[in-house]
């Protein structure tokens, strides 16, 4: 989804059907409080220091862990404390 992937295109991606896309996004909505895609993947991209929302489940590792990953595709992403190795 935060690639901007249709949900034909995540269902061909992962062989899964698309429905099931659907319904996995519609619980990623719900598990998130969010509108639309475009807020869900805004809101999963806000790192629990930046004072945005903490996914369900994430943990500071994980957190640390795709921040690294947007680093190194350039995207810029304050480093934080809440990572020991960042």
């Amino acid at each position: 989804m935060a690639r901007g992937l249709s949900n034909s295109e995540i269902a061909a991606e992962l062989f899964i059907g698309e429905n099931t896309v659907k319904t996995h996004v519609g619980r990623v909505f719900a598990k998130l409080g969010a509108r639309d895609r475009a807020q869900a993947v805004t809101m999963a991209f806000q790192p629990v220091w930046w004072g945005g929302p903490q996914p369900v489940g994430a943990s500071p590792s994980l957190v640390c862990s795709a921040s690294a990953t947007m680093r190194a595709s350039g995207t810029n992403v304050p480093r934080s404390s809440v990572c020991s190795s960042a």
